[in-house]
C-alpha cells in the first residue's frame, strides 16, 4: 500500500480530510491551516480510511478498531454475511475543530 502524503507539506502521511477545502492533511498541517481563524475551525473534517489511506472515513468498525471509507467498508464487510452481522459498525459524520498534534 502506498502512503498518501499531505497536500500542504507534501512530506507527512495524511490522517485528516477537510471537506470544505477538499484537502488531505497531516495533523500538524491541519492544525496550522485551520487554527488560523474561527470560521475555518467550523469546517467539517473526517479521518482518512485506515485501509486505503486515501478516502475520508465513513464507518467505524469497533470490532476491528478501524475507520473505513464506504468502498473499503463494503469490500470488507459485505463480502461475507458473517463479518457484516457480527461486527459492531457505526456511521461517522465528521467533526469540526482541530485535533492536537
Amino acid at each position: 500500500m502506498m502512503l498518501v502524503l499531505c497536500d500542504y507539506c507534501d512530506s507527512k502521511t495524511v490522517v485528516i480530510f477537510c471537506r470544505a477545502d477538499s484537502a488531505k492533511l497531516c495533523i500538524s498541517c491541519d492544525q496550522y491551516v485551520h487554527s488560523a481563524n474561527a470560521l475555518s475551525l467550523k469546517y467539517v473534517h473526517s479521518q482518512i480510511c485506515n485501509n486505503c489511506r486515501n478516502e475520508p472515513a465513513a464507518v467505524r468498525c469497533a470490532t476491528d478498531n478501524l475507520v473505513l471509507c464506504n468502498d473499503c467498508d463494503s469490500d470488507t464487510h459485505n463480502s461475507s454475511f458473517v463479518a457484516s452481522s457480527i461486527h459492531a459498525r457505526h456511521r461517522l459524520y465528521g467533526f469540526s475543530g482541530c485535533p492536537l498534534p
